[in-house]
């Protein structure tokens, strides 16, 4: 008896919970990426004025722009979604 129990209670948990512990999990995943990323795009716009200030004088600010948030996008993926 003890074994159909804990036979029933694998199949409850494999189909019903597991999917939706899943489904919760990845939205805090997302939710988290978002916040992460808005936050550091919104800090690479004052850092890439800067730095095409200075370090960058013959790049154009949107390209500078451009490579930060790029490399903020794939350091992003790799810590958030192991890309």
């Amino acid at each position: 008896m003890t074994a159909q129990a804990l036979n029933y209670s694998t199949k409850v948990y494999s189909l019903t919970l597991k999917p939706i512990l899943n489904l919760i999990w990845s939205f805090f995943r997302s939710l988290g990426y978002s916040i992460a990323a808005s936050r550091q795009m919104t800090a690479n716009i004052e850092v890439a004025s800067y730095l095409q200030r200075t370090e960058y004088p013959n790049e154009a600010y949107e390209t500078v722009l451009w490579n930060l948030n790029q490399k903020t996008q794939d350091r992003l993926n790799k810590e958030f979604y192991g890309d």
